[in-house]
């Protein structure tokens, strides 16, 4: 099982790499495909090292749709306020809301989800995650502009 994890890490990592660089190139692919594999072999290792586990369900790649859209969107609004702002124009009417996330319990499965569901909030230019009130099953969310629509999901908050 390790090998199989190590292989599926070198490959993702390969490809983040080609499309970061754009195009496959002879001199540095190769290299690339290297640093790909050291970085699988260190993240099996810090993994390893940490003793926490995570284990992803592929329904979970369901709310990548939606993130594209909501980094879309919130990439032309941030714009949009940076540019009022070297104008003159008046500061964002920024808030801290509290927003429901069912973030689980301690197993393996809950700290994947609690995990790529507080990435996901903070992917977004528009949004940071600040705190988790487990007690409470609540985010803590920044927002540059407070007008953009909560999430309505416990579930996935994107």
């Amino acid at each position: 099982m390790t090998f199989a994890r190590f292989a599926i890490l070198w490959a993702v990592f390969t490809a983040v790499e080609v499309l970061l660089v754009g195009t496959v190139d002879v001199q540095e692919t190769p290299v690339g495909i290297v640093v790909a594999a050291f970085a699988a072999w260190g993240t099996l290792a810090a993994l390893h090292a940490s003793g926490e586990r995570y284990r992803f369900r592929v329904a979970w790649l369901g709310v990548l749709p939606r993130l594209a859209v909501d980094v879309v969107r919130d990439t032309f609004l941030v714009f949009g306020v940076l540019l009022r702002r070297l104008v003159g124009g008046p500061l964002p009417h920024d808030a801290i809301l509290e927003i429901p996330f069912a973030g689980g319990g301690d197993d393996p499965e809950s700290n994947a989800h609690r995990a790529l569901g507080i990435a996901a909030v903070s992917f977004a230019p528009n949004s940071i995650v600040l705190d988790v009130d487990a007690d409470r099953t609540l985010l803590r969310v920044h927002y540059l502009l407070s007008g953009v629509e909560k999430p309505a999901s416990a579930e996935w908050p994107v």
